[in-house]
């Protein structure tokens, strides 16, 4: 019997979550050299990126907390888009309350 793996490591083999991965990490790398005024396709060794220029934290560090904002920002965006898609039951509440109220009113 094999032990379960992390979650983590099931995530990344799965193709389709590593694919929405790595297009997150290209996106926060092209934000950060944006954010540095590079161009997106400058080298990991560029003269700006390496000490004294590049300040604390690096290159690979910039980029991991973008990703991870970046990741944090699409889930508030779809929790937010969730929300609104579905009809709050107090609304429906009032909404039946003011119907009903409006057929007892007929029917005296």
């Amino acid at each position: 019997m094999s032990a379960p793996r992390p979650q983590a490591q099931v995530e990344l083999g799965d193709s389709t979550k590593r694919k929405n991965l790595d297009e997150t990490l290209k996106d926060a790398r092209m934000l950060v050299l944006r954010e540095i005024g590079l161009p997106r396709d400058a080298p990991d060794d560029h003269e700006l990126l390496r000490p004294p220029k590049m300040r604390d934290p690096d290159l690979k560090e910039r980029v991991k907390r973008k990703a991870k904002e970046i990741i944090i920002d699409d889930e508030l965006r779809k929790r937010r888009c969730v929300v609104r898609s579905r009809p709050s039951a107090v609304f429906l509440r009032g909404s039946l309350d003011d119907a009903g109220a409006g057929i007892d009113e007929a029917a005296s």
